[in-house]
C-alpha cells in the first residue's frame, strides 16, 4: 500500500513553506504560489490542521501575514515568472505568466488565501 497525503495537508504544508520561505529565507517558494492555488477548492482549508503543521514546523503565524503582505510583489516579479517558465509547457506559459490578468489574478486568490489562513488562526488560538 501506498501512503500518500491528502489535498488539505499538501496545502497546509504548502502554506508553511510558502510563509516561512518569504519571512525567514528571503527566497520565496515560487512554485507553492501556484500549487497553493491549483489546490485550493472550496473548503479544503483546514485550519486545525494548519495550526498543528505550524507547530510541528515551529513556524508563528504572524509568518502567514508577511506572506500575505508580500505575494503580489513576488507574483508579479521577473524571478517568479522565470522560475514558473521550468515547469509550464509554452503555450501555458504564454497563456498564464504573459497575460496581466491572469497574473493579478493570481496574486489575488494566494493574498486571500493567506489572509483567510490568518484569520483561520487567529480564531482557532
Amino acid at each position: 500500500m501506498i501512503h500518500v497525503q491528502r489535498e488539505e495537508e499538501i496545502l497546509a504544508n504548502k502554506l508553511v513553506a510558502f510563509s516561512s520561505s518569504v519571512a525567514t529565507r528571503n527566497r520565496p517558494r515560487y512554485r507553492d504560489i501556484w500549487d497553493m492555488n491549483w489546490l485550493k477548492t472550496g473548503d479544503n482549508l483546514r485550519i486545525d490542521l494548519l495550526g498543528s503543521k505550524m507547530k510541528e514546523h515551529s513556524v508563528p503565524p504572524s509568518l502567514i501575514d508577511e506572506a500575505a503582505v508580500e505575494v503580489a510583489r513576488i507574483v508579479h516579479s521577473s524571478a517568479f515568472s522565470t522560475e514558473m517558465r521550468r515547469f509550464l509547457l509554452p503555450k501555458m506559459a504564454s497563456e498564464t505568466l504573459d497575460d496581466p490578468r491572469f497574473m493579478d489574478g493570481l496574486a489575488q486568490e494566494t493574498e486571500h488565501l493567506l489572509r483567510e489562513a490568518a484569520r483561520g488562526l487567529q480564531e482557532h488560538i
